[in-house]
């Protein structure tokens, strides 16, 4: 088949598919488009690799694997079973496909082996179980089951450049597995034959961390102990720091106890006789904080924007691309380090007014200087007279070398880098710092915040320290999911939007998000304000979470040619929508929803339907928002008045059919 035959493809593959154990699979490489339509391809067939790929076949493997991705986890995977354990393909879709397939068998040998799949699924011509695909049982233990897609929706990249992947998991050759040799001294490198002469502790440490060859590179990391000095029960108390996820303390400690034995027994080397210093009183005056502290009247919040932004607080600041929030961002900067509290009429930034000043830091991992500084000359050009220039300090990323995380999660547990060591030392220095702006997160946080609530959690603690050591607000930009951001109608629809789970938007003291009007809602306010519509010239904002005394209150704001939202709540008044549908409209959803199920397209009541979900087609055809129409759906199926039937017994599709007509 053409890459232009997807729908020959699909027709075969389940005409193939249906006959028992029959499986079917894909070539995971294009192959040469002038080879013959029959028999099987070989390595010579090779066209190029648009996505790599590691297949995680043995038990617990693809279980372990979210701890072993780095930095770079996968565009999508496929379930290819469950029983007796969970099966699974990872892919990497690439920007620019790999035409080089000696280069493709060593970069998917390299995945393999750091993620513990099967190494020799790595030749061009290998073929993969197709997705969605039975799965038809001719290995014992296993039984029938179809196999699921997954694709991601959490801020992780769309698509690799080959060479992120390959410093990720470097393509290794000639590896050799000669014993290792303990240092000597004070120095801290191994000559681990596995990772060439010189290689530091560190080093051979962090691929325990990620599981890469944990049993060669812990017995070489023993014998470095050994070799040290340590006692057993130290080298078993920082052993049972590695333990892998999906193991216990105590199997780590078995194991490496085994290693311990062995290497005495072979290097002659007894365990010595160490001495334990007394343990030191605790720093942490738990007792002094009795009660006379809490006379008198409680100290007073402090604001950087009044009643808007708490002053020493992390913020989370979500839209959609194109609305503006990098241009908020750069506002509030410019109006801190100018001392614009001072003014007459400062201007108001998300619902309240500047009122410190200091020196204000903006880190851009996606803007140059040469950027910010056309923004800045897009500012009025009153508002730029800065009386101390030093005040406003931009650290554009990408003319110094590239983003470089603050937080990563090596070993898929999330630390702070030494970025981050460095950036806070700096910080300090500076001693009248009120905002530091982050811009976006996901340049700077390489660790899976929008789906593991402890990692978020981490991730807000790193920065309240930053926070609390310069008494500065942190402002940490963020986007909204692709999927919902063109649906939101209220402030509960935006936090639902906010790409990531709830943890990252409960994590910091205030969230705020903006949204673009729909399309009649923001004529209707262009008009009352006498402006031409323009679409996102409108543009909505709220407070999602707080933690403070902060204004709740919804916000409009103008986007100015300039990229400013202007705040023009007092100009025009909110748009009201209607909340149920009228009899015709209803009349004509139910005409469509029984049409649809006659023809075997039903609509789905749920977000797992994809295009087929009713709720976008409520929202547009009875003008409803999207708590509206959900509200709606749920009322209809709650009264009766539709169902979720089988719609087709061949395809076993089922979606909503209507029961009575209002």
């Amino acid at each position: 088949f053409g890459s232009d035959d997807f729908d020959d493809i699909v027709e075969e593959a389940v005409r193939q598919n249906c006959t028992p154990n029959q499986n079917v699979y894909v070539g995971a490489a294009l192959r040469k488009p002038d080879i013959p339509p029959f028999g099987r391809c070989g390595d010579e067939d090779f066209f190029a690799l648009p996505a790599l790929y590691v297949d995680l076949d043995d038990a617990q493997a693809a279980i372990q694997v979210r701890t072993r991705y780095r930095s770079c986890p996968p565009t999508a995977a496929v379930v290819t079973g469950r029983h007796p354990h969970v099966r699974a393909q990872l892919w990497w879709r690439l920007e620019s496909p790999e035409q080089d397939p000696e280069a493709s068998r060593r970069q998917t040998r390299a995945l393999a082996t750091a993620l513990g799949g099967d190494p020799t699924v790595c030749n061009p011509s290998r073929v993969m179980r197709l997705a969605g695909s039975i799965a038809w049982p001719l290995k014992p233990g296993r039984q029938m089951e179809r196999t699921e897609l997954q694709t991601f929706a959490d801020g992780r990249p769309r698509r690799y450049y080959a060479e992120r992947i390959a410093r990720a998991f470097p393509p290794e050759e000639d590896k050799r597995d000669t014993p290792p040799s303990a240092s000597d001294g004070g120095t801290s490198s191994l000559e681990l034959g596995l990772h060439g002469a010189g290689v530091t502790v560190e080093a051979v440490m962090a691929d325990i961390r990620t599981g890469r060859l944990w049993h060669n590179n812990m017995v070489r990391l023993v014998g470095h102990w050994i070799a040290r000095g340590w006692s057993d029960e130290e080298i078993l108390t920082a052993a049972g720091n590695l333990t892998l996820a999906g193991y216990t303390v105590d199997q780590t400690r078995q194991e490496v106890a085994t290693m311990i034995s062995g290497g005495r027994e072979k290097w002659s080397v007894p365990n010595p006789a160490i001495a334990v210093d007394a343990e030191p009183a605790s720093s942490i005056r738990l007792l002094d904080w009795t009660a006379d502290r809490y006379a008198g009247p409680a100290k007073p919040i402090e604001w950087l924007c009044e009643g808007s932004i708490p002053l020493a607080a992390p913020v989370l600041l979500a839209a959609a691309g194109g609305l503006g929030k990098s241009y908020v961002a750069l506002d509030l900067a410019l109006q801190v380090a100018m001392g614009v509290c001072g003014l007459a009429q400062p201007r108001t930034i998300l619902g309240g007014r500047v009122c410190v000043e200091g020196t204000a830091v903006i880190i851009s991992a996606e803007d140059s200087f040469n950027t910010i500084h056309r923004r800045l000359n897009r500012l009025d050009p009153i508002e730029r007279r800065l009386n101390r220039p030093d005040r406003l300090i931009v650290i554009p990323l990408p003319d110094a070398g590239g983003p470089t995380p603050l937080i990563s999660a090596e070993g898929g547990v999330p630390a702070k880098t030494p970025f981050f060591t460095a950036l806070k030392d700096q910080l300090e220095t500076i001693d009248d710092l009120r905002l530091i702006v982050i811009d976006p997160l996901q340049a700077f946080v390489m660790a899976d915040v929008t789906s593991d609530p402890a990692a978020g959690q981490f991730m807000w603690t790193a920065f309240s320290e930053l926070c609390a050591m310069s008494n500065a607000t942190v402002i940490v930009t963020h986007h909204m999911r692709k999927e919902g951001m063109n649906r939101i109608d209220s402030a509960d629809d935006a936090r639902e939007a906010i790409r990531g789970s709830t943890a990252l938007v409960d994590g910091a003291r205030l969230s705020y998000a903006l949204w673009k009007s729909d399309e009649e809602t923001a004529r209707a306010h262009c008009a009352q304000a006498g402006l031409e519509y323009e679409n996102g010239r409108i543009v909505n904002g709220a407070v999602v979470k707080a933690n403070d005394e902060v204004n709740l209150a919804s916000q409009i704001y103008i986007r100015q040619d300039s990229g400013l939202l202007v705040d023009c709540t007092d100009m025009i008044e909110p748009v009201t929508r209607a909340t149920t549908p009228t009899k015709d409209q209803a009349r004509k959803i139910l005409e469509e929803i029984q049409r649809r199920f006659d023809a075997g397209a039903p609509f789905s009541a749920t977000y797992h339907g994809g295009p087929r979900h009713i709720v976008p087609y409520l929202q547009k055809e009875a003008k409803l928002s999207k708590r509206q129409a959900e509200n709606l759906l749920r009322h209809w199926l709650d009264n009766e008045v539709v169902e979720i039937a089988l719609s087709s017994a061949k395809t076993k599709m089922q979606g909503l059919k209507v029961l009575r007509w209002l």
